[in-house]
């Protein structure tokens, strides 16, 4: 009977090394999905939160405003997310939903850029001061695009990314 493992061949004589296994049996999840989930989670909990709020301050109001079924399916999908995330990891709908996620993430933050941008050419011609100016241009869009624009490249181009989801085989 053949040990599971068989002894390296090319080991020194009367030495126990054994074959090293294949690097893809234990492989970690690389950061950039590490960080995709973090967001899902961080918008997930901040929308809970601004729900819970609003819910408060309107108080017997809040259903009259309150759209039911957009809440189940945001739910529903958050669901779908995570669990594939944690169920399926290293398969190819798992990295297909994270270009997803990516591209619904992607809708936030471009409206927080706009609006900034809008904000920035309306003050354009007013005598305001430079570093207002410059806060209202820097702090959301720039830094937030930028950090976006890097976890997709990553997500999307990046080798451990790739090799994770094995997109890098035929």
């Amino acid at each position: 009977m053949k040990p599971a493992n068989p002894p390296n061949p090319y080991s020194a004589p009367r030495s126990d090394v054994l074959v090293p296994r294949a690097p893809d049996a234990f492989l970690q999840r690389p950061s950039s999905t590490k960080w995709l989930l973090a967001l899902i989670w961080i918008i997930t909990v901040t929308m809970a939160l601004r729900t819970l709020r609003a819910y408060q301050e309107a108080g017997n109001a809040f259903p009259a405003h309150y759209n039911p079924f957009r809440f189940g399916l945001a739910i529903t999908w958050v669901a779908v997310v995570l669990t594939a995330f944690h169920a399926f990891k290293r398969y190819r709908i798992t990295y297909v939903l994270g270009l997803l996620c990516l591209v619904l993430l992607g809708c936030p933050i471009f409206f927080v850029t706009s609006d900034s941008l809008r904000t920035l050419a309306a003050k354009w011609n007013q005598p305001v001061s430079i570093t207002e100016s410059w806060d209202i241009l820097i702090v959301p869009p720039l830094v937030f695009v930028s950090l976006y624009l890097k976890l997709c490249y990553h997500f999307i181009f990046g080798l451990p990314s790739r090799r994770f989801y094995r997109m890098t085989q035929k």
